[in-house]
């Protein structure tokens, strides 16, 4: 049996609200900065500016450490001099208490 690794998708938020895959309002993300993480959701408003923001699990910190597991398999994105926004795997996910 062959394992492929499963690689974080990665998700791009423009100006305009519109996402890159499209993902819906409410999907958990993982937020990489600065070779640090933060889990949440996307919240992506329904008005005319595109506004969008990250809502965070009232359990973030004790989630931190696996975040940072599953985006460490993938270090370019702990390195990028950009903000990078990935979708939470469903193993994490499924642990964020709202």
């Amino acid at each position: 049996m062959i394992i492929i690794p499963m690689s974080l998708q990665k998700v791009t938020v423009y100006a305009d609200g519109s996402t890159e895959p499209e993902v819906a309002s409410g999907t958990p993300i993982i937020l990489i900065q600065n070779g640090e993480v933060e889990v949440g959701r996307l919240v992506l408003e329904e008005d005319d500016y595109g506004s969008n923001s990250i809502e965070h699990p009232s359990n973030s910190e004790d989630l931190k450490r696996e975040a940072f597991d599953a985006v460490r398999k993938e270090p370019a994105l702990l390195v990028s001099e950009k903000a990078v926004i990935v979708v939470c795997p469903q193993s994490l996910s499924s642990k964020m208490i709202w």
